[in-house]
């Protein structure tokens, strides 16, 4: 009887954490459709890689607010690729969030006649 209570809290135990961590994969993988999805417009719409191009964070901001569920906190960066030794410039969240951070960018580049390259970084977490 007392084996039996055991196995059974032991399994409860497995299934409480398996089923948490399927739980954290699925959060995960909608917050990468999420921001793909984000990222994907941005690079469709010739306006919105404009503005990428001009760093015109704040326009991008207000664009990516009305995509992403307000369950969700973001912000997003504007970068340079490269700096003017061909060095790859960093493109990091300016402040410390204590959380799980997602991650996702794109490099948008001008068209024929200018010759640019900037990456939007899009970083969200749950509130």
């Amino acid at each position: 009887m007392e084996a039996s209570l055991a196995i059974l809290m032991i399994v409860g135990v497995v299934l409480f954490f398996y089923s948490r961590s399927f739980s954290q994969a699925e959060v995960s993988e909608n917050i990468f459709d999420i921001q793909k999805n984000v990222l994907d417009e941005i690079s469709a719409d010739y306006e919105l890689r404009q503005k990428v191009l001009d760093g015109n964070e704040s326009f991008l901001f207000d664009f990516a607010r009305v995509k992403i569920p307000v369950e969700l906190n973001f912000t997003l960066r504007v970068c340079d690729l490269v700096d003017s030794d061909g060095d790859l410039v960093p493109c990091n969240m300016e402040t410390y969030v204590d959380a799980d951070v997602y991650v996702e960018e794109k490099i948008i580049s001008g068209d024929v006649d200018e010759f640019k390259l900037k990456k939007i970084r899009l970083f969200v977490w749950r509130v």
